[in-house]
């Protein structure tokens, strides 16, 4: 090689060097905060004040998040990055028409109460995801931290159904329930650990033997749960998350032939309780008075509907069971997501509902797009530098924590057609963990975007 030669590959990598010397960096959040967080989503999803009735007493949950929230809002406020892919202008929306409707609420007291102790706290839950969270490693230990807090749910619903403490009759078959209050009932444990599959699963090849091994042994744990709960809705749910999974795959026929191959590993351990269960699905047995669950389903959504057509503009936040007592002598919710949107927030709440969800759906998607177009600028840098592989496995876990969200997302909405969960926790952590991803894609892009100028630098 000539001396000029030699001189200009030295300028080249100088300037590739100093390329790469100007790629941004993800905003740092101190340490101390996010650990807090941290903990703070295990107590959370947990419920640490139930198992620790001390803690309870003081409302140590609460505590945490009137420390947290104003801090996750301050943070929020002064990040430069301001793009929130109108997830923000949404919530806001959402959380102003609840509030209109706990004051025109038949039963402000009630209203409030839940307003209070579901939807504003879940909401901080969420700013302080969206707050917190700002790089990919952040957002790994998060959902890791979200992860153990169902892998321990996991855990203990195959204790309870090896020692039968969690399992009792249900609906003439014995039934998995949760260890605690907000899990308790076979539909919710199944529903919340149904949200966990896509992240098992999209995670599962980024990690390492060992990594995997945990991921695998959730996986069998969550399987557990979903099958023992006896929950035609969990049942109808897997159905469809396993569809969109297949949907987003590249390799939808392998896919279709894994699942398949899984169903048939599986099929010797399921009792013909659970398939019968999983049959009913599709029968209409309540007229013969043998499925008294579906015939007081059918009872609710008739009511439901008529308290809609008799109040279009909402009855009030959480006041469907009150107002059903009046009208009806009947008690139980409208065990349906969309009936109780209508019936709580009326039409106009329904609206700002769909455009919520909608927002996030698509957002979640741009996210997918964007990471994997930077995958495909990224594969074509010849490079070996560690910084270029690093950024390369950052936007793989990016896209797919992206996918899981989505598939969760879709998870959520298949659920809500058979449960009410309006005033759950599901809702904020979507919004919160969506627009932590859009800012750290915009980041990851920028990042992308300067390593290719580098490259070309290099020549």
């Amino acid at each position: 090689m000539s001396l000029d030669n030699v001189s200009n590959a030295v300028m080249r990598e100088s300037r590739y060097r100093a390329g790469v010397s100007q790629v941004p960096e993800y905003p740092c959040v101190p340490r101390p905060l996010l650990y807090g967080f941290l903990f703070y989503t295990l107590f959370l999803y947990l419920q640490g004040g139930v198992r620790f009735p001390m803690l309870g007493e003081i409302r140590f949950e609460m505590l945490m998040g009137l420390v947290l929230g104003p801090t996750a809002l301050t943070l929020f406020l002064h990040r430069k990055d301001k793009d929130t892919g109108n997830v923000v202008s949404w919530s806001i929306a959402l959380l102003i028409i609840m509030l209109v409707m706990v004051l025109l609420s038949r039963y402000v007291g009630h209203s409030w109460d839940v307003m209070w102790n579901r939807t504003i706290k879940f909401s901080i839950f969420g700013l302080c995801i969206a707050s917190f969270i700002t790089s990919p490693k952040d957002l790994r230990w998060f959902l890791g931290a979200f992860l153990l807090a169902f892998l321990k749910m996991g855990h203990e619903g195959f204790m309870g159904t090896l020692d039968g403490s969690l399992i009792w009759y249900n609906q003439e078959i014995p039934r998995l329930h949760g260890a605690t209050p907000n899990y308790m009932h076979p539909n919710s444990f199944s529903g919340t650990q149904l949200g966990t599959l896509p992240y098992l699963y999209y995670f599962f090849p980024l990690l390492p033997w060992y990594g995997q091994a945990i991921l695998a042994i959730q996986s069998i744990l969550c399987g557990n749960v979903i099958l023992r709960t006896g929950s035609r809705t969990g049942y109808l749910a897997l159905i469809v998350a396993v569809s969109a999974i297949v949907w987003l795959s590249k390799k939808r026929l392998k896919s279709v032939f894994v699942i398949c191959a899984l169903l048939l590993i599986a099929a010797p351990f399921i009792s013909d309780d659970y398939l019968g269960r999983f049959e009913s699905i599709f029968e209409d047995e309540s007229a013969a008075g043998e499925d008294t669950s579906i015939g007081q389903r059918k009872e609710i959504l008739n009511d439901a509907i008529d308290v809609f057509l008799r109040y279009p503009w909402g009855i009030g936040v959480g006041a469907f069971p009150l107002v059903r007592t009046e009208l009806f002598g009947r008690f139980q919710d409208t065990h349906n997501l969309y009936l109780e949107v209508l019936t709580n927030i009326g039409v106009q709440g329904a609206v700002i509902f769909a455009g919520f969800l909608l927002c996030i759906w698509k957002v979640l998607r741009g996210i997918q797009r964007d990471a994997a177009q930077q995958l495909e600028k990224l594969a074509k840098i010849d490079n070996a530098d560690p910084s270029v592989s690093s950024h390369t496995n950052d936007l793989k876990f990016l896209l797919a924590a992206a996918k899981a969200t989505w598939v969760f997302l879709i998870i959520r909405l298949a659920l809500g057609g058979f449960g009410m969960d309006l005033y759950e926790v599901y809702w904020w952590f979507l919004a919160g963990v969506t627009i932590a991803m859009l800012r750290i894609s915009n980041v990851a892009r920028a990042k992308t975007g300067q390593f290719v100028i580098a490259n070309e630098a290099r020549g």
